[in-house]
């Protein structure tokens, strides 16, 4: 995540500060991670890289957080920005929702209380057209699609509770409907259940026509979009409602707000791939169970869902589409837990199945009647070990061939798991299971991890857990860049006169380039009065490193026993470093001319000079 809220400064000026003070970091921060007090600090498991030890501390008076094991760090806006890897105004959004505070405006500019009157606005529409395709289900136009729900084996009464629907086949049978109740053609194009169009009087016409209508529902109950499924041999076979401001695909799964309670009550969720599935799954008895809408669970559809349960268990049909599913979930569990060791801490267990081939949940419920679908997804196996098994049986590991190919195919699976320990357990699982030495496959781990090194792209699909972080540059600490830190930290740390001193430096005194962008915010801003508090000034630095090492520092907190000495070391040290820089510079340019010339003597007055302000910074003598 590389955008910061200094990018988004402008609408937010007003609201950062205050939803910042409404908030506390160490709260936000331990609905991920488990931490324990340490001194006047919290510490533990950094979720932004693999570790045993804690090495992620949380300083709750600063309201700060830092790893010293991958150098994060920074504030709550950028905790939550880089765990949920969302941008600023989402993070200030959600901070806000927590504290119960009204934005003045929200993220895309628009006033917070417009916001709010076009989104109730949308709830409203939704809720219309749902009893809108209600109604028209019961109507003589709908019988083809009555019908084929009840060859589907789907009773009145799952129909009712899901309450689903019929669109007409007209092209402007809901839109027509909707503004006679009072929305207008701008409500209808928001909500994205009509199309814009100049071919039709109305300027739009309806998205969905002549379809079996599932709504779709927030966890409160509200209806926030549309599945539409065609009765006829024609694709799309489904259309869904495009995202709107009252509906992200990602962030909600199919009936969640009627499975809630009955996951939580069977500490279990059963995931399935449509609508249908849950229908017949709910017929059986079966309610703790949601869908995807889509082919794979997305991480917010999973952090959503272990709300309420830390047992996934996801069903797929016996497809090439299942199959692909299965595996685009396990990547996005990668993104969510990042590693093997927080997904256990965490305990979320996600599990999956794969029906017989051919079958669907709905038509495995209604074609064998002998079987009972509840004890083929009892059957489950551990997410990990059903990829494996899934990966190998694409291979045939009877040939040297085959078994070569699904040993990179493993392997190739197993290198993002970011746990050393993890993959060595998976090596020798695969080693047994087709013969292949461990060695072996370690040379192939090595090889994959060295072509993944050099794909940028590949590195990036892990948007929550970047395999690049930025550090700072340990090529470029010198012995002045040390000390030019040091006189760093003393500002930080110190006040009064001392601090004064080392203020009275230039930023041409430093030439360690982070070292220099920090010192330059902190003249400004503490001579300025610009922040009242040091650690708010770090919000303004616009280079990843500067970032990182600014909040490092601050976590260095340092007492010094005689403060006047230490900044005056500090600052004659800076300008030590200064003066011989300038004194090589003068010997190589005295070198280039004649011993007796005036040049010569002009540069070696000039010499003089500034061994003589060596020797007063050596004695102590500081003229500023």
């Amino acid at each position: 995540m590389t955008q910061s809220y200094r990018d988004f400064k402008e609408p937010y000026t007003d609201d950062v500060e205050e939803v910042r003070n409404k908030n506390d970091i160490v709260e936000v921060v331990s609905q991920y991670v488990k931490l324990k007090k340490s001194g006047k600090r919290f510490k533990g498991l950094c979720p932004f890289h693999p570790e045993k030890r804690p090495s992620f501390m949380i300083d709750p008076q600063k309201q700060l957080f830092h790893c010293f094991g991958c150098e994060a760090g920074g504030d709550i806006y950028t905790f939550l920005m880089k765990i949920e890897n969302i941008d600023f105004p989402e993070a200030l959004q959600i901070l806000a929702d927590r504290a119960g505070y009204t934005l003045r405006r929200d993220k895309s500019g628009i006033p917070t209380s417009e916001r709010k009157r076009i989104k109730e606005r949308l709830y409203k529409l939704h809720k219309l057209a749902k009893e809108f395709y209600v109604k028209n289900l019961y109507l003589k136009d709908a019988a083809h699609v009555r019908n084929y729900l009840g060859s589907r084996g789907f009773r009145s009464k799952v129909i009712k509770k899901f309450e689903l629907g019929y669109s007409p086949y007209r092209w402007d049978g809901f839109t027509n409907y909707a503004i006679k109740s009072g929305f207008t053609v701008n409500d209808l194009l928001q909500s994205g259940l009509a199309v814009q169009s100049s071919k039709y009087r109305r300027g739009c016409y309806d998205l969905f026509r002549d379809r079996l209508m599932f709504p779709i529902f927030d966890l409160t109950g509200k209806v926030i979009a549309f599945g539409g499924r065609t009765l006829k041999d024609e694709t799309p076979k489904y259309i869904n409602s495009p995202e709107t401001m009252i509906y992200k695909k990602k962030k909600i799964v199919y009936a969640i707000d009627k499975a809630k309670e009955d996951i939580v009550k069977e500490d279990k969720v059963i995931v399935v791939e449509g609508y249908t599935d849950i229908l017949a799954l709910n017929q059986e008895g079966i309610r703790n169970c949601v869908a995807s809408l889509g082919t794979a669970l997305t991480i917010e559809q999973i952090r959503l869902l272990n709300r309420f349960t830390n047992n996934i268990i996801t069903v797929f049909d016996a497809d090439a589409a299942g199959e692909a599913a299965t595996e685009r979930s396990i990547d996005l569990l990668k993104e969510y837990n990042g590693n093997m060791e927080l997904y256990r801490e965490h305990n979320v267990n996600i599990s999956a199945v794969t029906l017989p081939l051919g079958y669907d949940p709905a038509k495995f419920i209604m074609e064998k009647k002998d079987e009972n679908i509840i004890n083929l997804i009892n059957k489950a196996e551990p997410l990990i070990d059903f990829t494996l098994k899934l990966l190998l049986e694409r291979s045939d590991s009877s040939t040297i061939s085959g078994k070569l190919k699904a040993a990179y195919d493993l392997v190739n699976f197993i290198s993002d798991i970011p746990s050393r320990l993890d993959q060595e357990e998976y090596i020798k699982a695969i080693a047994q299971k087709i013969d292949i030495t461990e060695e072996q496959l370690f040379s192939y781990l090595s090889d994959v991890h060295r072509k993944k090194k050099v794909k940028p792209s590949v590195a990036k699909r892990r948007a929550y857990y970047p395999k690049e972080k930025v550090e700072i540059d340990e090529t470029k600490i010198t012995p002045q860049s040390s000390i030019e830190l040091e006189a760093i930290s003393f500002i930080i740390n110190s006040e009064g006169e001392p601090r004064e001193l080392l203020l009275e430096l230039e930023k041409n005194d430093f030439k360690y380039q982070p070292a220099r962008e920090i010192f330059t915010l902190l003249k400004r801003g503490i001579i300025n009065k610009k922040a009242n508090k040091i650690y708010k000034l770090g919000n303004d630095l616009t280079s990843e490193t500067s970032k990182k090492l600014f909040n490092k520092l601050q976590f260095e907190e340092k007492i010094y026993d005689n403060p006047h000495r230490i900044s005056q070391e500090i600052y004659c040290r800076i300008k030590e470093f200064e003066l011989k820089r300038r004194k090589s510079n003068t010997l190589s340019e005295m070198s280039k001319y004649d011993s007796e010339s005036k040049k010569y003597d002009e540069l070696f007055k000039k010499l003089l000079n500034i061994e003589a302000k060596i020797r007063d910074l050596k004695e102590g003598k500081i003229n500023i």
